[in-house]
């Protein structure tokens, strides 16, 4: 299914829980991996290097390792967020016009950002809480 409608179905919907899939490399966390979203449905969003990959899971996300690679789903207790109601999505846009990131509001103005700031700034990987304007234009030239 296409991202953008597998995004617009969450709209009014209640964010019911959220996992960060962390990267972990001997023991180590290395990075955040992927941002899952639980509406009616487990979304799956991953932003990397020159794109946004969203899909619908039937299932909820699970750990699994393989050799020295470990990646672990940490749980996200966000309160101001948990049972909110999602109103709209943006997607972040970086100086050279890449979508990097989503940037995901709920009502009460609270947000959440997910966002990769790719290879000038060593595929770092932003998650936000309640991220304010002048934040985001310090990595994301406009919204979409």
């Amino acid at each position: 299914m296409n991202k953008n409608i597998i995004l617009n179905k969450q709209i009014g919907k209640n964010l019911n829980s959220s996992l960060l899939e962390w990267f972990y490399f001997e023991q180590e966390p290395v990075s955040i991996i992927r941002l899952y979203l639980l509406f009616d449905e487990w979304i799956s969003v991953m932003c990397s290097e020159e794109t946004i990959k969203i899909l619908q899971l039937a299932d909820k996300p699970y750990d699994w390792a393989d050799g020295d690679y470990k990646y672990i789903m940490v749980a996200q207790d966000i309160k101001n967020i948990n049972k909110s109601k999602l109103k709209d999505i943006k997607y972040l846009i970086d100086k050279h016009d890449i979508k990097r990131g989503i940037l995901f509001l709920f009502e009460n103005g609270n947000n959440l950002c997910y966002f990769n700031r790719g290879y000038e700034f060593k595929e770092e990987t932003i998650f936000k809480i309640n991220i304010q304007s002048n934040e985001i234009t310090s990595f994301a030239r406009h919204f979409l």
